[in-house]
């Protein structure tokens, strides 16, 4: 089950609640944040800015590097949700 934006955001919104301060403090992007770098969408198409972002396109290299094999049988999950978001 996949949660919309305004869904995401009331139920994060709802965890800082009753969440204690050292978790919402852990959690927090700062350095994102302290950067400008955006972490925050206002819709599901905005959501691709954020596909593999830290790997700049590097899965299949990092994955190899990380567990010795690029996991073939597992791509096609890996990869179809963000065609989603592309349309």
């Amino acid at each position: 089950m996949y949660l919309t934006v305004k869904q995401y955001d009331s139920a994060e919104q709802q965890a800082l609640l009753t969440a204690p301060n050292r978790i919402v403090e852990c959690c927090m992007p700062i350095t994102f944040l302290h950067e400008s770098y955006p972490v925050r969408i206002s819709s599901e198409r905005a959501a691709v800015r954020y596909v593999d972002v830290m790997q700049d396109g590097r899965t299949e290299d990092t994955l190899a590097l990380l567990i010795g094999a690029f996991p073939t049988r597992r791509w096609p999950s890996c990869s179809e949700w963000p065609k989603r978001w592309l349309g």
